[in-house]
């Protein structure tokens, strides 16, 4: 066997999860934001009564009768266990960033409530990282090979708001979404022929890069109303977001001859822009509270299937269509949590757990994004408290290629300043 057809298959092995069109949708984590929201497993859409809900469910901005605001920052970690020739390696990495910020503030009315409100939350976190080695035994000789990804990025929505009391205790609301984002990725392939040294080549690389920058807009209208004055009913629908994704890519190839002198290299690169519209989002949400407890469940409906790239210069937009059409599904993702003030203290706790459902035919459930979150919340005084919130999910990732097994654990730890108003 020749070098150049060992190596070709190893490629063919690898490059299937690359594509210079992917789909920033399913990406990556979704990520849950907003100092309550978060810790409540984002069972938000029936209570949505802080400045978050310009992203939740902006009807429920009407609620708020004082000017607030708030931001928060994220320490998110990301632990990635993957098996390459049999053996298994793990990688962790931090990232630290600017995760959500907020105001909301209520304009005069005669009676009811007019409310407008600016909300940053980080909705998708693209960032991870697998570094894996092994010798692999080929006939008759050996190879060592390294395999490694690297990505760091975001989607992320700037929504502007406003909200009114349309009937008593009934509050209808509407937000323009700007969203924006970014994806750096680096594929890094290596072989040398340090074992036995029987094939004619000493080293072999291969790196890829492919950076990519989002840009879109959608909106979002939601409802809330009180069934008593214990209980909240929330509904949401949100437009599909068409995105526009900006890809510079690059490609080097480069093998090292026995002789270590002789050298022969390859590069390539090039611009590719496309769009890609998501489906529509329907959430329904409620509240119950009674007291120092309030419990919320969420539930939102996402058909994936719908998801469809249109108007680029990509001649297979058909192709890949009609495989969207036939690898994904319509799932219904789930949500509970709620929160406690501590009877005397300025202390309120809350807790959540939320299940993403894998987007793919048939996967198993191991594929499934379970979430737990758990957060408190210190008010200092009247105007300012400070919040934290704690989450963490693991799952088995879809790996193929020569990565036989991948498990990715996700912990995300976020602080948080809050101000109301008087």
């Amino acid at each position: 066997m020749k070098k150049t057809a060992y190596i070709a298959g190893t490629i063919l092995l690898l490059c299937g999860s690359l594509s210079a069109q992917d789909i920033p949708f399913i990406m990556g984590r979704s990520s849950i934001s907003g100092f309550r929201a978060a810790a409540m497993g984002g069972a938000f859409i029936g209570v949505a009564d802080d400045y978050s809900a310009a992203f939740y469910n902006p009807a429920g901005l009407g609620q708020i009768n004082k000017m607030m605001a708030g931001a928060s920052l994220s320490q998110l970690s990301v632990e990635n266990s993957a098996t390459f020739g049999g053996i298994e390696t793990t990688e962790s990495t931090t990232y630290t960033s600017l995760n959500s910020f907020g105001i909301a503030i209520p304009a005069p009315t005669y009676q009811g409530s007019l409310v407008f409100g600016i909300n940053y939350q980080k909705i998708r976190e693209f960032d991870n990282s697998l570094f894996v080695s092994a010798v692999n035994n080929a006939p008759g000789d050996s190879v060592r090979q390294g395999y490694d990804e690297m990505e760091e990025g975001h989607l992320s929505a700037i929504s502007f708001s406003g909200a009114l009391e349309v009937a008593p205790k009934v509050y209808l609301g509407g937000s323009l979404n700007f969203w924006t984002g970014k994806d750096d990725y680096l594929w890094r392939f290596n072989e040398s022929d340090d074992v036995y040294d029987i094939w004619t080549f000493s080293q072999y690389h291969i790196t890829t890069t492919i950076n990519t920058s989002y840009s879109g807009f959608n909106l979002t209208a939601g409802m809330l109303y009180y069934l008593t004055n214990n209980i909240r009913f929330g509904l949401t629908a949100e437009t599909p977001l068409t995105l526009r994704g900006k890809e510079d890519w690059s490609y080097t190839e480069k093998t090292l001859w026995d002789d270590n002198v002789t050298t022969q290299d390859s590069t390539d690169e090039g611009f590719y822009e496309y769009k890609i519209s998501s489906p529509f989002k329907f959430r329904a949400g409620l509240s119950i509270k009674q007291g120092p407890i309030l419990i919320a469940g969420s539930a939102e409906l996402i058909d994936y299937s719908q998801m469809r790239f249109k108007d680029t210069e990509y001649s297979d937009n058909e192709e890949q269509n009609l495989s969207i059409r036939q690898t994904y599904r319509s799932v219904t993702n789930l949500a509970v949590g709620g929160e406690l003030a501590l009877p005397g203290t300025p202390v309120i706790i809350r807790g959540g757990y939320r299940i993403n459902k894998s987007p793919f035919k048939h996967d198993p459930s191991a594929r499934d994004r379970k979430i737990m979150s758990a957060g408190a919340e210190f008010v200092i005084n009247s105007q300012f408290s400070l919040a934290g919130v704690y989450q963490s999910s693991s799952w088995e990732n879809s790996s193929g290629g020569l990565i036989d097994n991948e498990d990715i654990t996700y912990k995300k730890i976020s602080m948080s300043i809050i101000y109301r108003g008087e």
